[in-house]
Order: C-alpha cells, then structure tokens, then sequence
C-alpha cells in the first residue's frame, strides 16, 4: 500500500516538473518571438522608407 502510494507520490511531482516545464519554455519562447517581433518591426518603423 505504501509502495502504491509513493509511486503515486512520485508520479504526481513528475507531472508537476514537467507541467512547469513546459510552462517555463512557452514563457520563453513567448518572449523570444516579442524580441523577434520588435527587431523585425523596429528597423522598418525607424526606416520607413525601406
């Protein structure tokens, strides 16, 4: 019973990690695509007549 317990124990911190995880890298590359974004727009709005 124990043994089923901590298996389940430790099942649910897996999910936990990767559920962060996977939250950290959509955080992440979120910014990275604003960064992009600015980059991208920022010459041609400092440049207009490019």
């Amino acid at each position: 019973m124990t043994l089923s317990l901590r298996n389940k124990q430790v099942f649910i911190l897996f999910v936990l990690i990767v559920l962060s995880l996977l939250a950290i890298s959509f955080v992440a590359l979120n910014m990275a695509h604003i960064n992009l974004w600015q980059t991208l727009i920022k010459p041609s709005m400092s440049y207009p007549w490019l």
